[in-house]
């Protein structure tokens, strides 16, 4: 998909989402690691930006799901806090291409 994606122009940024440090991760813990790592070294390859937001949401700020902490959905301010780290970390790429787009 990354190479079909540059061969029409679309830009691509890769993340891993945020995840509770409370919750039990459905994840097996050595596949979700290597998972991790392939999809940076991925990014790598393709010359994307890459970001792991697994520890931007602080515990407080996860919701729960059938009265146990949530593995993966927080409450507005983790919401708010993940939008601040998808800005901080891909704005400037975002701002680069938007700026590469207006002088072609």
């Amino acid at each position: 998909m990354l190479e079909v994606a540059a061969a029409h122009g679309v830009s691509v940024a890769l993340y891993v989402i945020p995840l509770n440090p409370r919750a039990d991760n459905p994840y097996v813990p050595a596949e979700y690691a290597a998972f991790k790592s392939w999809l940076d070294a991925l990014a790598q390859r393709h010359a994307v930006p890459f970001a792991n937001l697994e520890e931007v949401v602080p515990a407080a700020e996860w919701g729960l799901l059938a009265g146990e902490p949530d593995y993966k959905h927080f409450r507005g301010s983790g919401h708010r806090r993940t939008a601040d780290a998808l800005v901080q970390r891909f704005g400037p790429f975002i701002r680069a291409r938007a700026e590469l787009r207006r002088t072609q």
